[in-house]
């Protein structure tokens, strides 16, 4: 009874108090979540300038009630915004206008070199900023490290007029992916298709697909960058016909983007890389397929003669990479590397590198001379491959030759699921006619 009297005493003091006046950090009590940052009738709207300054009415209408304008609740661009981490997107209501010193693709923000300035409407970073497609344990890292690592891809030195280039043989291609959401939390595979001209005389097309793990901040960083420096490496090149170069080219490509993660702080996350670079020549010369790879993702040529495997899986099954994980101190523990990774290579995964870790990223690095017998490219993850062997690849591909490259993607992507993968799976085929 002594509670419920003192109740209603508290209440009724509550009832007679004045009501404050709206705070300067706050929405005014008309203006909607849905018309944040916008006034209400009687009032002029605020331009971007008032908003970014925080200036007189505006103060109270730009942003958030949580975070507004120069306050200390951690405006987009601080340690507590860091790309892939539970801090939300830039141009959110999270992200208010902030000051000068955060805009996206700046040292506090994304990774995304396209992302346009906080505040505006079409700022969105790459796909790693949904909640649920983000890692539940994210390893911390300065955003300033992941800016200076891709300040420092160098731009290609080459032509890229590609107006008189040959057509070359890739005709067409396409890509389907599924995060097969029964099995998975978030999409981690990620592909590119890209035109290079590393010569004056050559023209060609890449082709890459990218399955990530422990989290997207690695494979995004991948996707962007590590066709950037592929192609400058392959500018640097004086004779593109030679192979040994070629190959080269790639290791180095590999090995520097790996560097760049491990800045950016990529120790419990990583992702598998394989990259085809099909060059055109001379006429008369036969078009060449370059391919380099780290990881379990395959790639395949697909002949009317059969299928031929360009890459290798790395993994700790396998008795030579085990053996080679060992002799640089690592140690193999129920069939992991470590105890923790499945494979022997790939890109980040900086905590079982180096001294007493056995991981590299130096890629396996193949050459072929395509023919007019070649009919598809195919790349595709380890969700394809635990259930789908090669031949029966090689099989629905043909029995649906006539179809668009991205309706065979999908027909080989259904397939696996319906065999009952469990990863995310992805297919990415490039119709060849040489």
């Amino acid at each position: 009874m002594a509670d419920d009297a003192l109740d209603g005493l508290m209440a009724a003091w509550n009832r007679n108090l004045p009501k404050p006046a709206p705070s300067r950090h706050a929405p005014a009590a008309a203006t909607t979540p849905a018309a944040r940052g916008t006034l209400t009738s009687q009032q002029p709207p605020c331009s971007l300038a008032q908003c970014r300054l925080g200036s007189g009415r505006c103060a109270a209408r730009c942003g958030t009630s949580a975070a507004p304008c120069g306050t200390s609740a951690a405006p987009y661009g601080t340690s507590a915004a860091i790309y892939g981490t539970s801090a939300a997107p830039c141009g959110t209501s999270a992200a208010p206008c902030g000051s000068a010193a955060a805009p996206c693709g700046s040292t506090a923000a994304s990774w995304s070199s396209t992302a346009a300035s906080c505040g505006s409407a079409a700022a969105p970073p790459r796909r790693a900023t949904l909640p649920h497609e983000r890692p539940a344990a994210a390893p911390h890292r300065k955003a300033a490290a992941a800016a200076a690592a891709a300040a420092a891809v160098p731009p290609a030195a080459c032509p890229r007029t590609l107006s008189a280039a040959p057509a070359g043989p890739c005709v067409e291609h396409g890509f389907f992916g599924d995060q097969n959401r029964q099995y998975r939390k978030y999409m981690e595979d990620e592909h590119v298709a890209h035109t290079l001209r590393p010569s004056r005389f050559r023209v060609g097309r890449l082709f890459a697909l990218y399955d990530g793990h422990g989290g997207r901040d690695a494979v995004d960083f991948v996707v962007t960058h590590l066709h950037q420096i592929l192609e400058a490496k392959l500018c640097e090149i004086e004779r593109v016909e030679v192979d040994a170069e070629v190959g080269n080219a790639f290791s180095t490509a590999f090995r520097k983007v790996d560097r760049m993660l491990a800045q950016t702080g990529c120790f419990l996350c990583g992702t598998t890389a394989v990259v085809c670079f099909v060059a055109v020549g001379a006429a008369g010369t036969p078009p060449v397929l370059h391919v380099a790879n780290v990881g379990d993702s395959r790639a395949l040529l697909i002949s009317d003669g059969g299928v031929q495997r360009l890459t290798v899986d790395h993994l700790a099954t396998d008795d030579l990479e085990a053996l080679r994980v060992q002799r640089e101190g690592g140690k193999i523990i129920g069939r992991r590397v470590g105890g923790t990774l499945a494979l022997t290579r790939a890109l980040g995964d900086h905590a079982v590198k180096g001294p007493g870790g056995g991981v590299i990223a130096e890629p396996h690095f193949a050459t072929r001379r395509l023919s007019h017998t070649d009919r598809f490219l195919l790349l595709a993850s380890d969700g394809v491959w635990d259930v789908v062997n090669e031949e029966d690849a090689r099989e629905l591909l043909l029995s649906c030759a006539s179809e668009p490259a991205e309706a065979m993607s999908m027909r080989l992507v259904q397939l696996a699921l319906e065999r009952g993968t469990k990863d995310n799976v992805s297919a990415l085929v490039v119709r060849l006619q040489v």
